[in-house]
């Protein structure tokens, strides 16, 4: 068994780094780790170069959450150049994170115990493997592999030696493996599969002719624009058609909701599996569900393709910035830059059309952590005085005394991504804000160094003009 085998000296260096790596992130980090370790103990997950790897993408995973949420001291200097701290009084990133982790765990868990209870089929993916970035890649290879695994065994128990057109040829080997696997997910019997394909057998003389009569089982000749516009009408599907085009051939549908996604997406995506996969694409930070926010999930099916071929079918993440995630029919990934290329008229901003005072009020009535919900307002809403404003409306929420650093932090990203390139008419506005709201505060040396940058950038844009 490949977890009992001995470790290698170069295994015993990659142990003794990933425990340093545990150790030096604190006592805190310590304790998820041993969680989520016992976690795998139960389902005796004991493959240790996998085990290992897990633990670096948990140390990733939390690494990445900790930027989410608050610091446990900041430290500032005040008008003579003394350092203070700002602290946080009983804070763990333990109690803030253990749910997160064993969310995290509850995502791979199905794949973990499917892969150690058939390590055979991933003997030789192990680089593969150990290269995932991500849980949910991990836990993504796991799944292709092992319906691959399937797809191959179910052609191969009907596609005998004496009729293997196969030979030398690995890239239709692959494509009839492909259409193996899209039978298992129709559920088609092997008393079906037998009675369509096998007393044909004889008459076929080359791949193509085998290849088109398996195909004609899932009846793929069925299947055309109008056939799936039909099947979210009468269906009742929560989808909103993007593209119809019977010329060009091609169909773009919006998903809005998980039952939408189970209907019409590919067998082979993550987010037909359960509706908190799904909600893992589509919701705010894979977390927070502001509808204003949430990403947009997209299917394509290109008609001009053959409905077999991996490329006929795209699935498509988008949020403000741009694409996100996209995966062919199979799960293959498109490279997101390339699907942007592609495909440039599916970017656009029509998908959150909503204005600045309603965004304000869905964020603010939301459940969030204070600095989420000044992330959300300085990013997303454009309208400067909402920014201002939402000074006012946590400054009667909380005691804004301990988070001085939050705000200068923002404050200066507003200065960098929205002021710079103003008028000076725009930057007095805005300095005039900082000094109404902060002169009074005691912590306003804080702010002084970030108001007389703005001071000698306005004086500077002045002169500038002379």
């Amino acid at each position: 068994m490949a977890n009992n085998q001995d470790r290698t000296v170069e295994e015993e260096i990659l142990d003794s780094e990933l425990n340093e790596r545990i150790k030096n992130k604190g006592s805190d980090i310590i304790k998820l780790v041993g969680f989520f370790n016992q976690d795998l103990q139960k389902i005796k997950f004991n493959y240790h170069i996998y085990v290992r790897h897990l633990k670096n993408l948990l140390l990733n995973f939390i690494e990445d959450n900790i930027k989410k949420v608050d610091s446990e001291e900041c430290v500032f200097k005040d008008a003579n150049g003394n350092a203070f701290e700002l602290e946080f009084e009983d804070f763990s990133y333990y109690e803030d994170l253990e749910d997160d982790v064993f969310q995290e765990f509850l995502k791979i868990k199905k794949d973990l115990i499917l892969f150690k209870n058939n390590y055979h089929i991933f003997r030789d993916k192990k680089d593969i493997l150990l290269k995932t970035k991500t849980f949910e890649e991990f836990s993504d290879k796991i799944h292709f592999f092992n319906k691959r695994h399937l797809g191959e065994k179910r052609m191969k128990g009907i596609l005998s030696s004496k009729y293997n057109f196969l030979k030398g040829n690995s890239e239709e080997t692959e494509k009839l493996i492909s259409l193996f696997c899209l039978i298992n997910d129709a559920k088609i019997s092997e008393k079906e599969l037998v009675e369509y394909v096998g007393d044909k057998l004889k008459s076929m003389k080359d791949f193509n002719m085998f290849y088109s009569r398996v195909r004609g089982l899932l009846g793929y000749h069925d299947l055309t624009i109008e056939e799936i516009l039909k099947k979210i009408e009468y269906k009742g599907l929560n989808a909103e058609v993007i593209k119809s085009d019977e010329v060009d051939k091609k169909l773009i549908v919006r998903i809005l909701d998980y039952n939408a996604s189970k209907k019409l997406s590919s067998k082979s995506w993550c987010i037909q599996y359960s509706e908190e996969l799904f909600n893992n694409y589509v919701l705010y930070e894979k977390k927070y569900d502001i509808a204003e926010l949430n990403n947009v999930q997209l299917i394509l099916w290109d008609f001009n393709l053959e409905q077999s071929d991996p490329n006929f079918m795209i699935g498509i993440t988008i949020d403000r910035e741009g694409v996100t995630q996209a995966n062919y029919k199979n799960n293959r990934n498109y490279v997101a830059e390339q699907v942007m290329k592609d495909y440039p008229e599916l970017i656009h901003n029509r998908y959150w059309d909503v204005n600045d005072e309603d965004l304000v009020k869905s964020i603010e009535s939301a459940e969030l952590k204070r600095l989420v919900k000044l992330k959300l307002i300085t990013e997303y809403v454009k309208d400067d005085k909402y920014i201002y404003q939402t000074y006012d409306y946590l400054n009667n929420k909380i005691d804004l005394s301990k988070d001085a650093y939050i705000w200068v932090k923002e404050y200066e990203s507003i200065w960098a991504k929205r002021m710079v390139n103003k008028s000076v008419e725009s930057k007095r506005e805005y300095l005039s804000k900082m000094e109404y709201y902060f002169s009074k505060n005691k912590y306003y040396y804080v702010f002084d160094e970030l108001i007389k940058e703005v001071s000698q950038n306005i004086l500077s844009q002045n002169i500038n003009k002379f």
